[in-house]
């Protein structure tokens, strides 16, 4: 399980509703950013080693390797940003739910009986 400043990611983050935040999954998807980000980094550094020396076979296989990484990240991102999207949907449906019950008139006549 990939873990980076002590925030873990995948499965093991929950969600947290209150206040109508998901911070469990907003911070598990900071966290995948910045994960892409610092192997993006290293990315851009192996290929201007590579300019320098582009038949090491060690760096062509740290490069393969990190391109792996960065696909298996995106693909991670992608679907906790999908999941992150079917959430608010659903809180956003509920939300409408909520407000439409609560307008329906109410016979006041009804309730004096």
């Amino acid at each position: 399980m990939l873990q980076l400043d002590g925030f873990p990611t995948g499965d093991g983050v929950k969600a947290d509703r209150s206040a109508g935040r998901l911070t469990g999954s907003m911070m598990e998807l900071q966290t995948l950013q910045e994960a892409l980000k610092v192997e993006i980094q290293i990315h851009q550094k192996l290929v201007a080693q590579m300019k320098q020396d582009p038949q090491n076979a060690d760096l062509k296989k740290q490069l393969h390797e990190l391109q792996a990484k960065i696909t298996a990240l995106s693909e991670k991102q992608t679907l906790r940003e999908e999941k992150m999207n079917r959430i608010n949907v659903m809180l956003w449906i509920n939300t409408i739910r909520k407000t439409q019950l609560s307008a329906v008139p109410v016979d006041v006549t009804v309730l004096t009986l």
